[in-house]
């Protein structure tokens, strides 16, 4: 029996799956990805344990009868994108499956499909939600920069989503240097659930979502033992094993007050970010902002580098309250002011040494929060 399906359907969907199929592994069965031929679809399915990611194909098959076969994924697809936009035709072996595509040809070991770990059926899941995939893709590219990726920090490694009856999905990330929020629109709440989601297999969501119709409807649902969590999109799924710990209440590091404002354009302080970091990026990433109300220019944005040499942008700034000056991370701004797509940016500063809030003038979907950097300088102040 022979299944056909279009080099350009399969070339999407492996490389969609593979994004799961871990780098380096000690289980030989990880490095595969699962073919699974049944009610004339294809299912592809790839993992790491952690993040687990399938895609359906629809195929058309010749012969009757089903099969499934685990096939070493770095090699299939390396070759699947250098064959013609043509019919792939899939022939599976003994121990083998079988691959042509116009006048190309090639077999690949593979492994019983029986040993691939078993990925928890969708359909049985609690629905806790549904929201539209634009609005969770804006808002895991507000938020995924902002978990942290250190193994030690467990809880602070994931984002916690929290769907309440007011239908809103908040999501919160924290590394413990700054912290990112965002309140995205949701359908009916189901369920009220709080999920604390790994943030890589978050970020690898976000890359899928940017390549799907941003209307499409997305389903939020949890397994029945409440260990995983299944985000459903159309023909592909992403599922994720849940974090255990409790998570900081992040509600209480915002800062509600500030004694310093800017609003400043967030494309022309994005700039002058660019050109701080070529001074800053040997210099421990420190960069200066220093807000006057009383200079021509409000807002200057400065640093220097371990060699010698400085650079600074000052910049027009709408600007009320005090005159302060602190330092930060350079990579922790620009990361958030690229992620941000307002016009106006709001800087809210308390003192030189406490957390600042940043987030757009029109925007009270998000927020985020930068801890300031401490310097020698500050100290002599």
């Amino acid at each position: 029996m022979t299944t056909q399906t279009l080099q350009e359907h399969l070339l999407y969907g492996l490389t969609l799956v593979g994004r799961a199929v871990p780098k380096h592994t000690s289980l030989p069965i990880l490095s595969t990805i699962c073919f699974t031929i049944e009610d004339n679809q294809l299912r592809l399915a790839a993992t790491n344990l952690e993040l687990a990611i399938a895609h359906r194909i629809a195929v058309q098959p010749n012969g009757d009868g089903n099969w499934a076969l685990a096939v070493p994924a770095a090699n299939l697809v390396d070759l699947v994108k250098t064959l013609p936009p043509e019919t792939v035709h899939l022939q599976p072996g003994e121990d083998q499956l079988a691959l042509t595509c116009g006048s190309a040809q090639a077999q690949f070991q593979t492994f019983d499909a029986a040993d691939f770990p078993t990925l928890a059926d969708p359909d049985t899941a609690e629905t806790i939600t549904t929201l539209r995939a634009g609005d969770l893709a804006r808002a895991l590219r507000h938020v995924t920069l902002a978990s942290s990726d250190d193994a030690s920090h467990t809880v602070l490694s994931g984002i916690r989503l929290r769907v309440d009856h007011n239908n809103t999905l908040i999501l919160d990330a924290a590394d413990g240097f700054r912290l990112a929020q965002y309140h995205a629109p949701i359908g009916d709440c189901i369920k009220e659930s709080t999920l604390i989601v790994p943030g890589s297999a978050l970020a690898e969501l976000c890359r899928i979502l940017t390549k799907v119709d941003p209307e499409m409807d997305v389903t939020l649902s949890t397994t029945h033992a409440g260990n995983r969590v299944h985000i459903h999109l159309g023909d592909t799924l992403v599922s994720a094993a849940l974090v255990d710990g409790n998570y900081p209440d992040l509600d209480r590091i915002i800062p509600e007050a500030y004694t310093t404002r800017a609003i400043v354009t967030r494309t022309t302080l994005l700039q002058a970010v660019d050109r701080a970091r070529i001074f800053a990026r040997d210099h421990g990433k420190l960069v200066k902002l220093a807000v006057d109300p009383g200079a021509m220019f409000a807002l200057v944005v400065a640093a220097e580098a371990d060699a010698g040499g400085q650079g600074e942008t000052q910049l027009t700034a709408t600007v009320k309250g005090d005159a302060l000056e602190l330092y930060c991370n350079v990579d922790f701004l620009r990361e958030q002011l690229k992620a941000m797509d307002v016009a106006n940016v709001i800087l809210d500063f308390e003192q030189p040494l406490k957390p600042f809030a940043l987030y757009g003038e029109d925007d009270a979907a998000f927020k985020s929060v930068i801890m300031p950097m401490h310097t020698g300088r500050q100290q002599a102040d």
